[in-house]
């Protein structure tokens, strides 16, 4: 069994048991670049400018270990 570094976050309105439910957070569900660059670079350009308007974006993984 793995360890529970993870906490579940999930609404559900009929309700789930733990054992019902499962995460797998393997690198081949990471994002995959755009392979045109330069779009890639543009929408990198468009996000710096946006985060420094607001404080309340983030950019980071969707799951942390709490």
């Amino acid at each position: 069994m793995m360890d529970n570094a993870f906490k579940l976050l999930l609404s559900c309105p009929y309700g789930l048991s733990s054992s019902q439910v499962s995460v797998n957070f393997d690198e081949s569900y990471d994002r995959v670049p755009h392979p045109d660059t330069d779009l890639e670079n543009s929408v990198s350009e468009i996000w710096d400018k946006r985060v420094q308007q607001s404080s309340s974006l983030f950019n980071g993984k969707k799951f942390r270990p709490r």
